[in-house]
């Protein structure tokens, strides 16, 4: 299908031919094509080309500038989205050597360190790394923008360790409440302590 540029030079060459031959194939040809009428039809089939061309030359240029705008936007987001996980990240690896170095900043998310150690085994240290290594899989998950979640196979391997699987069911998961993620982790979890128990029957 011709486009409305190709479709306005066929319009404007039509024009012009028609007229030509169809002077020549009548007498008076000289008369004919400088009366008025005929010259007047002329002038209107090349105007109305000429402007049809220039539209269209218009139109081009808005599409091209359209589309320069969206790359341009999509670019912005991206970076934006880039700045904003360098942040979230940088951010988070501050609090978890601020727990690390303080202990007691555990309580503000309603979880007693000396209870994980006393009861479950578990180091401040071990219980801070821990935390961060699940709060850098939740932002990963985030930063994909992807309503389901595929767990890498270092998250899956990490949540087979039994300190990690007590640290999660007894002191963090309540602080990531619900969603996918935490669904995905609930379930990896039970997929892994299924097995464990299959082996030992």
């Amino acid at each position: 299908m011709l486009k409305q540029g190709e479709m306005a030079l066929v319009f404007l060459f039509a024009a012009v031919f028609w007229l030509i031959v169809f002077g020549l194939a009548t007498p008076n040809y000289l008369e004919k094509l400088t009366d008025p009428l005929n010259i007047f039809t002329l002038v209107l089939a090349v105007s109305t080309g000429g402007l049809w061309l220039a539209n269209n030359r218009q139109l081009a240029f808005a599409r091209d500038a359209l589309a320069l705008t969206r790359q341009e936007l999509a670019l912005a987001r991206e970076d934006f989205k880039s700045q904003s996980w360098r942040s979230n990240l940088e951010l988070n690896n501050s609090v978890n050597m601020m727990l690390k170095d303080d202990p007691s900043l555990f309580h503000l998310f309603e979880i007693d360190p000396d209870k994980a150690f006393e009861e479950d085994g578990i180091t401040v240290s071990e219980l801070a790394y821990i935390f961060a290594q699940l709060n850098n899989s939740l932002r990963y998950h985030l930063s994909l923008g992807e309503p389901q979640v595929s767990l890498t196979e270092a998250r899956k391997f990490f949540l087979r360790n039994k300190k990690v699987q007590l640290a999660w069911k007894n002191y963090l998961r309540n602080v990531y409440g619900g969603g996918p993620w935490v669904e995905a982790v609930d379930a990896h979890i039970a997929e892994v302590q299924k097995a464990e128990t299959k082996k030992h029957t």
